[in-house]
């Protein structure tokens, strides 16, 4: 092979022994190898490429370059493995995350119910990656044809949950987490379905008392009022002991809710409350005060320890959710005719939970903010507690809608 002609290379570029030509950039006080090339021209190719990177700030070492190649291939690869996966795996890990997560029992054993009895028998053999939006609109059409409207909602938001974190958009996963998948088929359902908004009943302060005066024993009495003043969940009202309740400095009643008593899945048992907000403190409103009074003094044991609503003749014994709520149910019934009796219609859907709900509708139309009833109500999440608020709406509309007719 001929000699090749000398040339005055660039800076940067040097003739290798072999004929070759050697690229070099400098940058940040360090010099970077581009490679070796065949020909000058690729070398002032390369070379050119490079300037032009440092000068818009945008140079990446090959070295560097290659490492961030490899990583991309590695995740693909990763993403390729668990998206053959199936779907039933997919759930598995998903329930274990959020068990490591600490979410209450009662929660996990929701999602998990949602997902064994009603989309695992579908998919769970499916591939993550074979699940499409059609698949996902046909199931969820004979989902709301098999239980209704009110079941499917709550399904599909387990649902959606799931591929969440199969996609890597859920919150707090563990670093170095790898999406099963790229993309979720569930958000185009989100879009089409809509959760039924119940319509909730808000008991006025006379019919609440009528409804404590109902429950078949006297000690249910406070129990009732507890929960419909002070927004309280079932579980929470019913794991309260004689130490929760306590007294500010200014001598303010105030409850201290740590826990919750729930019967779901595995029997009887006590438990911490829903999430992180729900461990809080709670006033006693004044027209509840002697009520919860009179219920310490002659229903409650004189121990620390000893429950506001025991099981009834079990001692110190939690009580079952489910019973109060037959108690509770027989009430409503009463209450009823008494509607009745005095030409009102009845309630016809109002459940324990409205008893919440009651509370903080109340505590809303008397101007407490949205920060104020989530600590109120124990919520993290904004959006519970703007399904409280409803009945506010529903209140104002109607004023004006008064206003107007006063103009007529």
């Amino acid at each position: 092979m001929p000699p090749r002609k000398a040339t005055k290379l660039p800076a940067g570029i040097t003739l290798n022994p072999g004929g070759k030509y050697r690229v070099r950039a400098f940058h940040n006080g360090n010099m970077f190898s581009l490679g070796t090339f065949a020909t000058l021209t690729d070398a002032r190719a390369a070379l050119a490429v490079a300037q032009g990177e440092i000068a818009r700030g945008t140079f990446t070492p090959p070295a560097a370059r290659r490492a961030q190649m490899k990583a991309t291939a590695a995740t693909h690869q990763a993403q390729a493995r668990a998206a053959a996966r199936t779907v039933r795996e997919l759930a598995a890990t998903f329930l274990a995350w959020k068990e490591a997560q600490g979410l209450a029992w009662g929660s996990v054993y929701t999602y998990r119910r949602h997902l064994e009895g009603h989309f695992l028998p579908t998919f769970g053999e499916h591939a993550v990656s074979a699940v499409t939006t059609a698949d996902l609109n046909a199931w969820l059409d004979r989902l709301e044809a098999e239980h209704g409207p009110s079941v499917a909602p709550e399904v599909h938001g387990t649902v959606t949950a799931l591929f969440r974190f199969a996609t890597g958009d859920a919150r707090d996963l563990p670093r170095g987490y790898t999406p099963w998948i790229d993309a979720s088929p569930v958000p185009q359902l989100t879009r089409r379905r809509r959760r039924e908004v119940k319509e909730v009943t808000i008991l006025p302060a006379e019919e609440l008392e009528q409804l404590a005066a109902h429950m078949l024993y006297p000690e249910d009495r406070a129990l009732i009022l507890l929960t419909g003043w002070c927004a309280l969940r079932i579980g929470e009202v019913l794991a309260l002991r004689r130490r929760h309740v306590t007294q500010d400095r200014a001598g303010r009643v105030m409850l201290r809710i740590a826990s919750q008593v729930q019967a779901r899945g595995r029997g009887l048992y006590e438990t911490a409350p829903k999430s992180a907000a729900g461990d809080r403190e709670v006033y006693v409103p004044a027209v509840v005060r002697d009520a919860l009074a009179e219920h310490l003094a002659g229903h409650v044991g004189a121990a620390p320890d000893a429950l506001l609503f025991p099981r009834r003749g079990g001692g110190n014994q939690l009580n079952n959710p489910n019973t109060i709520r037959k108690r509770f149910h027989a009430a409503v019934a009463l209450l009823n005719a008494d509607r009745e009796r005095a030409e009102l219609p009845p309630y016809t859907s109002f459940g324990f939970h409205d008893l919440r709900h009651t509370g903080m509708t109340r505590l809303g139309q008397h101007g407490a903010t949205e920060a104020e009833l989530m600590a109120f109500a124990g919520h993290s999440d904004p959006k519970a507690v703007r399904i409280y608020q409803h009945a506010e709406r529903n209140r104002m509309a109607a004023l004006a809608d008064r206003m107007t007719a006063d103009e007529v």
